[in-house]
């Protein structure tokens, strides 16, 4: 297992940019992962600009809407992002999922 613990949000947010993404060789940008919310979460207001402090530790404090809109996008728990133990259990799986997609291409 791999150790997670003690990661902060944006060691755990970059994780996701890194293993989920739209192809094997390009991650989500900050601007498409924004547009995507904004348009599929009515009630959550977020710039891409908000996502670079977040994925930087220039904020490290995001609403519960946020964590839930970015859980979301990426099709995590939000517990990703509070709970050490599912970190681990989720990044293993994206990891091995992303491996598998690798190879597919």
């Amino acid at each position: 297992m791999s150790d997670k613990a003690g990661q902060s949000l944006a060691d755990r947010l970059n994780q996701l940019f890194a293993t989920v993404r739209p192809d094997p060789h390009h991650e989500y940008s900050n601007e498409y992962v924004a547009a995507a919310i904004r348009q599929s979460t009515a009630d959550v207001s977020i710039s891409q600009s908000y996502i670079w402090q977040l994925r930087n530790g220039r904020k490290n404090n995001p609403t519960l809407k946020h964590l839930q809109a970015l859980a979301g996008f990426f099709g995590v728990p939000t517990s990703y992002f509070v709970e050490d133990e599912a970190a681990d259990r989720i990044t293993e799986q994206l990891e091995a999922l992303a491996s598998e997609q690798a190879r597919l291409h």
